[in-house]
């Protein structure tokens, strides 16, 4: 039934209904009480249209095999993906306007598999990490044509590891990533091809950083989760020179399990209730206001 013809029906009832409070109709011997119907207020809705456009497939025919679990997509609607080949490997692609697949990154000699799902800003460069067939872990860029390496784990680095989560990426295409050092720290770092810089590390202010640093894609800060040196587990937001304390475990909230930000500097934080069950968390200028709960 469509809402035309539904809301048509509903006006008949409340005549009908009009027009015996109006005149009554009692049999002989009962009394009838006529239920008042009342039309409320629907809130605003519209119907959805999709349209849905194909990208890659494992058919017969195609030379993927696989699809690995990780897409990014940017705002001009660029999708990256990771496929696994029929002849072997695996390769990161970029989609293109006109419905080409752009070729980022390919394992061979030097890229055995990728295992930090891609990132993309708006100009369409691609940040991801990727084991070595040396053994050693590195993160890039790439656009098409020759990768930028940011930074990587050979003998000749200060990184030890590069773990996850994966990486993120600002438009001015430095990527922020999460390291522990070889002298033992674990911090978040930033690097676009030249020397990294450190932008947050364990052995002062905090003494672990169990998830990656949410940076803004347009502007200077991110959120972040860690556990306070002495103190509580936090979901913080700075730029490395400043930082502001969001939220901290105690009292309502036993801990948290994410942290996103948007260039407005809002921060979406998902926390564990020490009561039970988890809320979800906006937090901007100052002020932490529940979304939903469970």
């Amino acid at each position: 039934m469509s809402f035309t013809n539904w809301l048509r029906n509903i006006r008949s009832a409340l005549a009908r209904g009009q027009m015996e409070r109006n005149h009554p109709r009692r049999p002989p011997g009962r009394t009838r009480t006529t239920r008042r119907l009342c039309l409320e207020p629907l809130e605003d809705r519209m119907l959805l249209s999709y349209t849905f456009t194909p990208i890659a497939d494992t058919s017969l025919g195609s030379p993927y095999s696989g699809l690995v679990v990780g897409q990014a997509i940017n705002d001009h609607g660029q999708v990256a993906l990771v496929a696994v080949l029929k002849s072997g490997g695996q390769a990161i692609y970029r989609t293109e306007d006109d419905g080409r697949l752009t070729t980022i990154a390919q394992t061979d000699g030097l890229i055995r598999n990728f295992y930090l799902s891609p990132y993309m800003n708006d100009s369409g460069t691609v940040s991801f990490g990727a084991n070595l067939t040396d053994g050693r872990q590195a993160v890039f860029t790439g656009r098409g044509e020759a990768l930028t390496r940011i930074a990587d784990t050979e003998p000749s680095s200060p990184f030890a590891t590069i773990p996850l989560p994966a990486q993120r990426m600002d438009q001015d295409g430095v990527v922020y990533f999460r390291a522990t050092l070889r002298s033992g720290p674990t911090g978040f770092f930033a690097g676009d091809g030249g020397p990294t810089r450190t932008v947050y590390v364990t052995g002062g202010q905090f003494s672990a950083f169990p998830s990656s640093y949410a940076h803004q894609v347009n502007g200077d800060g991110g959120s972040f989760r860690a556990k306070l040196t002495g103190g509580p587990d936090g979901v913080l937001f700075g730029d490395g020179l400043q930082t502001d304390t969001l939220v901290t475990a105690g009292g309502t909230y036993s801990s948290f399990f994410g942290a996103e930000c948007n260039d407005d500097g809002t921060v979406a934080i998902s926390a564990n209730l020490a009561a039970g069950g988890q809320v979800l968390l906006v937090a901007s200028d100052g002020t932490l206001t529940p979304f939903v709960d469970t």
